[in-house]
């Protein structure tokens, strides 16, 4: 069935012939013949159903439809990957009891990683598509604006795609999972959390004491340096947990700070006598 065009449509203008039902051929074009419902029958040559009254012995043969071998299951496939792919998948009792009467345990295992494989695969690549479009996102206009909900957006692409990958590693609080070791740090020195806290403060003793080398330095962040370790251990009590209060020197109210007197210098308060009782 024909019918008209727009002039913004693409039309196949490839010459062909058309084996008409009568016999006779004439030429016509690709979209001419698609556009009324014709198939193409052999190279250049289209026509309709009537073809193979004329030509059987071209007619298609029916494929071989492969069934599945369980008792009482009467699906069919077109091909052998479909046929075991349900074989092995397929929770039903009758298909349970064909694999252990057939011993596929280990085959069903081996299937079931192959195909976690491919999804994991598949998962990755579309990450790391995101993780690309994020980046043009937050970078491609050289840094105008403060695109937050991007950045956290990529955050989270790679976490994923860290997971996939088997590279994320887990706060050991609260079994968060982080690109890698410095995300890791910064979230836990960060946290407001009880529990953080406490494992932050169980954790620093033994921070300052192995003292990690340049080459782990890099990898654990900046705030986990040689300077760092020096500056909390100056400022830290004798526990080692809270930060040092500076001991101001207690002072009689009828008395003021003295002030250091240099040599050859008199003190000032030598002058006006000592305070009234």
């Amino acid at each position: 069935m024909s019918y008209w065009r727009d002039d913004n449509d693409k039309v196949d203008f490839t010459p062909v012939t058309f084996f008409r039902p009568d016999g006779d051929t004439e030429d016509t074009y690709v979209g001419w013949c698609r556009d009324n419902g014709f198939f193409e029958v052999g190279e250049g040559i289209w026509s309709g159903k009537w073809y193979y009254k004329y030509y059987p012995e071209e007619r298609p043969k029916p494929k071989t439809k492969l069934h599945c071998p369980v008792r009482g299951c009467h699906k069919a496939f077109d091909n052998e990957e479909k046929k075991k792919d349900h074989v092995l998948t397929s929770m039903g009792k009758a298909h349970c009891t064909y694999r252990k009467e057939q011993k596929l345990e280990q085959e069903v295992e081996d299937h079931r990683k192959e195909m976690e494989r491919k999804s994991n695969e598949r998962l990755l690549k579309i990450y790391k598509e995101e993780r690309g479009e994020l980046l043009d996102e937050i970078y491609g206009d050289c840094y105008l604006g403060n695109n937050n909900s991007a950045r956290q957006r990529l955050t989270n692409v790679e976490v994923k795609i860290a997971e996939l990958e088997g590279t994320a590693v887990t706060c050991p609080v609260c079994q968060r999972s982080f690109a890698d070791e410095e995300y890791r740090d910064e979230h836990i020195f960060k946290s407001k959390n009880k529990g953080h806290r406490q494992y932050w403060e169980e954790m620093w003793g033994r921070w300052l004491t192995d003292i990690p080398s340049a080459s782990s330095q890099s990898s654990t962040g900046n705030h986990l340096n040689s300077n760092t370790h020096k500056r909390m251990a100056e400022t830290t009590d004798e526990e080692g947990i809270l930060p040092k209060k500076r001991k101001t020197p207690a002072y009689k109210e009828d008395e003021s700070p003295s002030p250091k007197i240099l040599p050859g210098q008199t003190d000032i308060r030598s002058f006006f006598g000592k305070p009234k009782a």
